[in-house]
């Protein structure tokens, strides 16, 4: 006949003293899955799954344990294994674990700074892996990108980076990392830094992102310039400005482009090129462009209020990014009003 029978903790042998109730709670640690009919007896065979769970062994002083394991069957039908089963558990210490990422915080640029065009571009960050009771394990890789035009411009200034102290460093202490740019592109751009920390065996990544602009510099020229200046309705406007850079007036912009809006709002664009309706411009002895113009006709009726003149340049995605707007005023009769 088939045989019924328990699976069960019969003892544990420890060089620890331990407490009545710190015995019971390693000895209610085990469980045991298992079907406890035992078909063909003599012959027959059943798993036993053993199951463990360590939070019932938290409180338990360091140590190894020995647990014996003894199989019963029903009382009065056979005599069960007399040499009950040996296992050995071993209690260590908790092992602490970095679920943290690192502090990241950028110095420079700060949030919507503007630059000129080629200025110094200075880059800083500083970047910290918090203690956690422990568990934290220190900055161990740093990296920095500018980026714009939704993804497209990417440029990785890793490479670039003044990193200090050297890495890798441990909790808690803070690593500064710095480049020297130039502003080379004129748009609106994202620097992020990011900083790993040391954990096994998945790093935790901490970042952070700041947002600026670079630009040029710009002026608009007599006669529009001329305060309280206005223009007669039908005569034409010499429309002049200048663009400069961090050190200068620079090479002449063969993709500028302005757009010059009429009180009633229509508007119209211009651009380089030969002829007094195209945007032409003066040179130095260095081959910059000193001043930019176009000859602007006011139309006769109706034609009287105030016009508006935008400058755009170019940028980093290869699209025209407003750097300035100047107004002018037309009236039935010229000169001052």
């Amino acid at each position: 006949d088939d045989i019924t029978f328990t699976v069960s903790v019969s003892a544990v042998t420890t060089t620890n003293t331990l407490t009545q109730a710190e015995e019971d709670a390693l000895i209610a640690a085990f469980s045991f899955d298992f079907n406890n009919c035992l078909t063909d007896p003599g012959t027959g065979s059943q798993t036993v799954t053993i199951n463990f769970d360590n939070g019932n062994v938290k409180n338990i002083p360091v140590g190894t344990y020995d647990v014996s394991i003894d199989v019963k069957p029903e009382t009065g039908v056979g005599v069960g294994d007399p040499d009950p089963i040996s296992f050995t558990v071993e209690v260590t210490e908790p092992t602490a674990v970095d679920t943290l990422p690192p502090v990241v915080e950028i110095i420079n640029p700060t949030s919507d700074q503007k630059f000129l065009l080629n200025a110094p571009l200075h880059v800083e960050f500083t970047a910290k892996d918090p203690p956690q009771d422990g568990a934290g394990t220190g900055i161990g890789a740093v990296r920095a990108s500018i980026s714009g035009c939704g993804g497209s411009y990417n440029v990785n200034i890793t490479d670039q980076l003044t990193v200090n102290p050297a890495l890798p460093q441990a909790a808690d202490i803070t690593v500064n990392a710095q480049a020297d740019l130039t502003a080379g592109a004129i748009g609106s751009f994202t620097i992020t830094a990011e900083a790993d920390d040391q954990a096994t065996p998945e790093v935790n990544t901490g970042s952070a992102t700041a947002n600026f602009s670079v630009g040029v510099n710009w002026a608009v020229l007599p006669p529009i310039s001329v305060p309280n200046r206005q223009f007669k309705t039908g005569s034409t406007v010499p429309i002049k400005w200048s663009i400069a850079d961090a050190n200068g007036f620079l090479p002449p912009f063969t993709n500028i482009k302005i757009t010059i809006i009429t009180p009633s709002g229509s508007s119209e664009d211009r651009f380089a090129g030969a002829g007094a309706a195209n945007i032409r411009w003066d040179l130095d002895e260095s081959g910059n462009a000193t001043q930019y113009i176009t000859n602007y006709q006011i139309p006769e009726t109706p034609a009287t209020g105030m016009y508006t003149v935008k400058i755009l340049l170019v940028d980093a995605c290869v699209g025209y990014a407003e750097q300035g707007t100047f107004t002018f005023n037309a009236s039935t009769k010229g000169g001052k009003n």
